[in-house]
């Protein structure tokens, strides 16, 4: 239902663009260099939107919650959800409450309710497909049931258009999330990568399902997060196959999670055959 609602956004948003007359892509969308505003209350989040910074550091009884795990760079296309891994820990054993967003240089900031059972967390953004490309910061805290609040941490986010089957991406250190529309045709899926000497893991998912990894399959509600996960990070080249059909989603994303700041890669795309 969430998928469908998203999805519904952005048509609308497209076609009301449409309408006018030599308007192109370029023409339209907030861009997320100079538009922190916009950007910020174009994000559709499961919160609240306040007006205001976002609530700094603060120990009511000498001790705060730490977030760790956090990618301090990721690379996603406009028009998917972003999910952002990391790690939650309150202090003295207790329970976290809320998680604390916003873009960096905006005048309001995104209150969530924290609702993972364990300190492993993933925080979902759908990014609207008139965002354009661009660089922007999210900050990101973290709140315990004491009011006891995080350091404020970092997210650097690359935004990128959505491609298409054909395509070579390439990357460094961070979590890199590109998606691509695989179009109409059903068929057999050919991934060839590189990793080099420093090994990275890839993972491919359509939808909510992982189609094809360097490692284990995650679960549906799982995700790459270099705090927990040892298991498919591969140096090297290699290839992933999986079998591709258009009526579960057209849209395939290719996630690269390098955890150390000196790796390098790249990923060469093929369309079905």
């Amino acid at each position: 239902m969430k998928n469908s609602i998203y999805i519904f956004i952005s048509f609308l948003f497209l076609l009301l663009s449409s309408c006018t007359q030599k308007v192109t892509t370029a023409d339209v969308g907030i861009d997320p260099q100079s538009e922190e505003n916009l950007l910020n209350t174009a994000f559709v989040i499961d919160g609240k939107l306040k007006r205001g910074a976002i609530p700094q550091a603060n120990s009511n009884n000498g001790t705060s919650p730490s977030i760790s795990g956090l990618p301090t760079a990721i690379e996603i296309s406009a028009g998917v959800i972003l999910q952002i891994p990391f790690n939650a820990s309150a202090t003295s054993g207790g329970d976290i409450c809320k998680i604390y967003l916003q873009v960096n240089g905006a005048n309001a900031f995104w209150e969530i309710p924290y609702k993972w059972k364990s300190s492993n967390a993933v925080l979902e953004i759908f990014i609207p497909i008139y965002v354009k490309s661009g660089n922007y910061d999210l900050t990101i805290s973290v709140e315990d049931c004491n009011g006891n609040i995080s350091d404020v941490n970092t997210v650097n986010t690359l935004l990128n258009a959505i491609g298409d089957c054909n395509s070579l991406i390439e990357g460094t250190y961070g979590i890199t999330i590109r998606s691509f529309d695989f179009g109409d045709k059903e068929g057999e899926v050919t991934i060839l990568y590189d990793t080099y000497t420093i090994p990275d893991r890839i993972d491919i998912r359509q939808q909510t399902e992982w189609k094809a990894s360097t490692g284990t399959l995650f679960q549906p509600n799982e995700f790459p997060n270099c705090a927990m996960m040892m298991n498919g990070i591969v140096s090297g080249q290699g290839l992933l196959q999986f079998y591709y059909d258009p009526k579960k989603g057209r849209n395939i994303s290719v996630y690269v999670t390098g955890c150390d700041p000196l790796t390098a890669w790249d990923v060469q795309l093929s369309c079905p055959q």
